[in-house]
């Protein structure tokens, strides 16, 4: 277990920056081999915080089941009365992905951590 109390895989950083929200780091690549422990993780986390922050910004790839993922997380958030962002980062590919399947106007997408935490 991490030392905030959640058990992450090690494609994903938990960090706990105060009271009630949680940011998720996706590292590295990610795709229907990483889906159901991100399913899981995200699931946990959005069932016990108001504010869930998915970091993409050190993703190197992300696929279409992982873009799911993060979509029915968002929907789960939004029935609780939860808030749920992603943080994009510089990587490219990653940022075409969002792009490319419209999700940018979906999901509350922010560019720092200071922006992602805002109330």
């Amino acid at each position: 277990m991490s030392q905030n109390g959640f058990e992450g895989p090690p494609e994903h950083r938990v960090l706990q920056p105060r009271d009630g929200a949680v940011v998720v780091e996706l590292l590295g690549e990610h795709d229907l081999a990483t889906r159901t422990k991100t399913d899981e993780l995200l699931t946990e986390l959005v069932d016990t915080h108001d504010l869930v922050v998915v970091d993409v910004s050190e993703a190197s790839f992300i696929d279409s089941s992982v873009l799911a993922s993060l979509v029915g997380a968002h929907r789960h958030a939004e029935g609780r009365g939860s808030r749920f962002r992603v943080q994009l980062g510089s990587a490219a590919i990653v940022q075409k992905i969002f792009e490319i399947s419209d999700l940018t106007n979906y999901f509350q997408v922010v560019h720092n951590r200071e922006e992602a935490l805002r109330s």
